[in-house]
């Protein structure tokens, strides 16, 4: 809350510049998804997601289960 995804990619890649980010949203718009290949962003996915692709993408070790579970959290309310 208070900060668009684009700003928190920003504050975490600023302090953990290995981190690996996948935007799941629902802009559509090309310059936000150009804005956020820019920030470095490994993939940048429309909801609805489907889980088994966001697996995929995530190629899930346990750093990324735990954003995971969070993002499931969020798909399903």
């Amino acid at each position: 809350p208070g900060m668009s995804g684009l700003d928190a990619a920003r504050a975490v890649l600023a302090q953990r510049p290995s981190c690996r980010v996948i935007f799941v949203t629902a802009y559509s718009l090309f310059q936000y998804a150009h804005e956020a290949v820019h920030l470095g962003a490994c993939d940048y996915l429309l909801k609805p997601v489907e889980e088994e692709k966001l697996f995929r993408v995530a190629h899930v070790d346990s750093g990324v289960l735990v954003v995971l579970e969070l993002v499931q959290e969020c798909l399903y309310q």
